[in-house]
C-alpha cells in the first residue's frame, strides 16, 4: 500500500518553515471543525459582502452634496 500524497502544507511550506526554525502552532480556528467551520465562513462572507455593498454606495451612488435617492427615484440627478 502506498503512502498518501503530501499536501502543499507538508511538502513545501513545512520544509521552508523548518529551515527557518519555525514550528507548527496548530490551526487558527481550533474549535471549529467540519460543517461548523464552513458555516462560520459563510456567515463571515455574507456579513463582509453586505458591509462592503452597503458602504460602496458612498463611492459609486451618493455624492457629498446630494442625499441618496428614495425608493421611487425622487431626488435623482438630471444630467
Amino acid at each position: 500500500m502506498r503512502a498518501p500524497w503530501e499536501g502543499v502544507d507538508e511538502a513545501v511550506v513545512g520544509r521552508f518553515a523548518e529551515a527557518a526554525g519555525r514550528h507548527d502552532t496548530g490551526p487558527v480556528f481550533a474549535g471549529l471543525e467540519g460543517d461548523l467551520l464552513l458555516f462560520a465562513f459563510i456567515w463571515a462572507g455574507l456579513l463582509a459582502g453586505f458591509a462592503l455593498g452597503y458602504l460602496s454606495r458612498a463611492l459609486f451612488v451618493e455624492r457629498a452634496d446630494q442625499p441618496a435617492a428614495g425608493a421611487g427615484g425622487a431626488g435623482g440627478r438630471a444630467d
